[in-house]
């Protein structure tokens, strides 16, 4: 039992600490992303690529409240998960943005291509039943804030993130949520009536 409540307080902790983390890189970036646009030195650590750190640093704070958003309606894909995939995202762009930007639209493609893979993954069908759509969709939004973020748009890949997480949240709502289709569907739908509509 000791194990199991350690093992708690390590999570919240850990919880709390990125939540501190993602407040401080927005902050940072918001602040002073202009302050670093400079190049330096080429071979060290410079204004830029802290500048490209700041960013990506952002887009991993923006995709934990998604990822921990899905963990706690149940989906498999967690905080790591959505973390990771805005890592990566910011990445690819702001290195293809800074470095190569003649075909920066190629590499943010690949990104999209990517992403849609690994949503991919996360359908299931199960019977009658279709799972994971709602999370692979919020995986590759997820991807479109570290990509607003590893080009620069910090104030837009924030809203983005707010944005998302209302529209997961949307159902949840006290008001919102009586407008909820599902509520309203009727129990035996025929299929007869309209093919596309199932």
């Amino acid at each position: 039992m000791f194990q199991a409540l350690s093992r708690l307080s390590i999570t919240e902790a850990a919880r709390h600490a990125v939540t501190q983390l993602a407040v401080i890189a927005l902050t940072l970036g918001l602040t002073t992303g202009g302050a670093f646009a400079a190049a330096g030195d080429a071979g060290g650590t410079t204004r830029f690529d802290l500048a490209l750190l700041v960013r990506i640093a952002v887009a991993v704070a923006l995709a934990f409240p998604i990822g921990w958003e899905r963990e706690f309606r149940g989906s498999e894909a967690g905080d790591r998960t959505f973390m990771l995939v805005s890592l990566g995202a910011a990445a690819f762009t702001a290195v293809g943005v800074e470095n190569f930007p003649a075909t920066a639209e190629k590499i943010m493609a690949g990104v999209v291509t990517g992403v849609g893979f690994l949503g991919g993954g996360m359908i299931l069908k199960d019977g009658g039943n279709v799972r994971g759509l709602t999370t692979a969709a919020a995986i590759w939004a997820t991807s479109a804030v570290g990509m607003l973020a590893g080009i620069g748009e910090l104030l837009i890949a924030g809203l983005v993130t707010v944005l998302v997480i209302l529209i997961l949240e949307l159902q949840f709502l006290p008001l919102i949520g009586r407008l909820d289709a599902r509520r309203w569907r009727p129990k035996e739908a025929k299929r007869e009536g309209n093919g596309h509509e199932f």
